[in-house]
């Protein structure tokens, strides 16, 4: 292996103290554990001391299967007293997640040439804490971008799963009432399920509540719904999963039915919130029948998903109260939560860990509160207009993408776009790539990145390439599919920024712009081209040459989408 000191202005870094971040695939928590090649998701060890920072990459291009690789960050090895980064061959077995580095492995090589390379990234002047942008940038620039992202048509992959799907979907979405479920449900546009799928929501809207708290779980067996998880002693109602089942009610008002039934169900919810958040805004995860919160559970991650639902609605109604709660728990988080807490507990996740890799100090982090953090960031801004909401977000977005596979030859298993759901393990998640593509797209949208769509298509390939066989999964899956294709259509064109991306089947040939005009040329060799939408105008009108159709349009109508066809 390749090994390098870290010791900026020959200063004898420790970890603890005087390292300020540190990013490593997967956590060790284990002495015997390393970086194994098939935990690489997007493989970089990184770390940083105040405006010095170092990243040993891995070059997957130059990667010899015949033996394993590993990469590896140790600041406490016994060594020197400074962090040491490597990257080579190194045997290893696999249990439970954990790579395991064995040191009897051998292997008889013929020919006897072996050969790997690795880029190492240093930085004598970078801003605080934010290294691993950069090192997000080189990870899609070299290996993500250079792979298609663009997805097939819709239907195309939908015709791939069994013959039984529409039942086994409606099935699953009718055994946990789950308005994410209805929603793709409703998306699939078969009658039955539509119908289904209202059931669903009409079932959730007559919940019984308490003080605005609800139960989200339904024992069939009684017929009745119950406490939210049995196994922990006294938690009756979960803010998370309700916050959950609003943000997602919500997105069915907008789509399918404005029922002000909705948005009754939904005040009533954001109210209890509203006076149950303290100063701080450490809203409690869990809360007794009673409605007391339960203190020994208060370090969850969980409040990111009430802080998301809290601007959605706010965005929605209009209504500052609810802005302001969300803004109240979002600085909580952002504080405390995302980068800084020493402790995880995320129930819903099946995460539990209570210490930082004693290799790296790194602590352990939950992409899905990560992501529900950047989508907070994103709702308020939208409701608020204040930029640095974006920043923040965009900050945090850019810590996620290093949780996203970048695919190559080490991590054939791994689909190009699945991200991993933590940093404790190598387990990936469809529901949260999914989400990931849209919110991938929207911080596109907003800061004109194409990198971030480029990301959220392959994000959203591999989450509907993955769940052809997992009817739950399918529906939660088809409905970020329909948001996506209201919100971008078959190709999103970021006009100030001169980029242009397809998104569902479309093929985009050439494209021009011009002052005051764009011209392009866009096909699909088995669907028409039906919508395309702009983003990031800075005129009041266009003139558009699209497959030699030329129209002005306002900045409006474009944002909306042209639809090809109509014209």
């Amino acid at each position: 292996m390749s090994s390098y000191a870290f010791m900026p202005a020959k200063w004898a870094v420790t970890v603890g103290n005087d390292i300020d971040y540190t990013f490593s695939p997967i956590l060790r928590p284990g002495d015997d554990q390393i970086i194994g090649d098939r935990a690489f998701y997007s493989p970089a060890a990184v770390i940083q001391h105040s405006n010095f920072a170092a990243a040993l990459i891995p070059d997957l291009f130059i990667h010899d299967e015949r033996m394993a690789n590993a990469l590896d960050l140790d600041a406490e090895n016994g060594l020197l007293s400074a962090p040491i980064i490597s990257y080579g061959f190194c045997g290893y077995e696999e249990n439970e997640g954990h790579c395991y580095h064995d040191v009897t492995m051998s292997k008889r090589l013929d020919p006897p040439h072996l050969k790997y390379a690795f880029d190492l990234f240093l930085d004598a002047n970078c801003p605080k804490k934010s290294i691993h942008k950069r090192v997000a940038r080189i990870l899609w620039e070299r290996h993500g971008s250079r792979k298609t992202v663009s997805i097939g048509h819709l239907d195309e992959i939908r015709n791939q799963r069994p013959e039984h799907r529409d039942s086994n979907i409606l099935s699953c979405a009718l055994q946990e009432p789950d308005a994410w479920a209805a929603l793709g449900v409703y998306c699939q546009g078969n009658q039955q399920l539509k119908k289904g799928a209202k059931a669903v929501i009409n079932a959730l809207l007559d919940v019984p509540k308490f003080d605005g708290l609800f139960p989200t779980r339904f024992d069939h067996t009684k017929r009745a719904w119950t406490n939210s998880n049995p196994s922990i002693n006294g938690a009756y109602y979960n803010t998370s999963e309700c916050s959950r089942q609003c943000c997602w009610m919500l997105d069915w008002y907008k789509l399918v039915d404005d029922d002000e039934r909705i948005l009754d169900f939904c005040k009533e919810y954001a109210d209890f919130l509203v006076d149950h958040t303290p100063q701080k805004g450490n809203i409690a995860p869990w809360f007794d029948r009673q409605g007391r919160p339960l203190q020994a559970l208060n370090l969850s991650s969980q409040a990111s998903e009430s802080a998301l639902f809290l601007a959605r609605l706010g965005a929605i109604t209009g209504i500052k109260k609810y802005i302001g709660a969300s803004a109240k728990l979002l600085k909580s988080i952002l504080k405390t939560r995302v980068f800084q807490d020493q402790t995880l507990i995320d129930i819903n996740r099946r995460l539990s860990v209570h210490i930082r890799d004693p290799h790296t100090g790194a602590p352990p982090l939950s992409a899905w509160s990560l992501l529900l953090a950047a989508m907070s960031c994103m709702e308020l801004y939208e409701s608020t207009g204040d930029r640095k909401l974006i920043d923040q977000g965009a900050s945090i977005f850019d810590q996620l993408c290093l949780f996203q596979s970048i695919g190559g030859s080490s991590s054939e298993s791994i689909s190009l776009g699945m991200l991993a759901n933590s940093n404790t393990g190598i387990c990936p998640d469809i529901e949260l790539t999914a989400l990931f593509a849209w919110c991938a797209m929207r911080y596109a949208d907003i800061t004109g990145i194409s990198e971030y769509f480029s990301r959220g298509n392959a994000a959203l390939k591999a989450a509907l390439n993955a769940c052809i066989d997992n009817p739950l999964s399918s529906a939660h899956v088809a409905a970020i599919q329909e948001i996506i294709n209201k919100s971008y259509g078959n190709a999103y064109v970021h006009v100030s920024k001169r980029w242009a991306v397809p998104v569902n089947g479309a093929r985009i040939q050439n494209i021009s712009f011009n002052h005051g005009g764009i011209s392009i040329r866009i096909t699909n060799e088995n669907h028409c081209p039906e919508r395309i939408v702009f983003g990031g105008m800075r005129g009041k009108t266009y003139k558009l040459n699209i497959n030699k159709l030329e129209i002005i349009a306002s900045s409006d109508q474009m944002k909306s989408g042209i639809n090809i066809n109509r014209h």
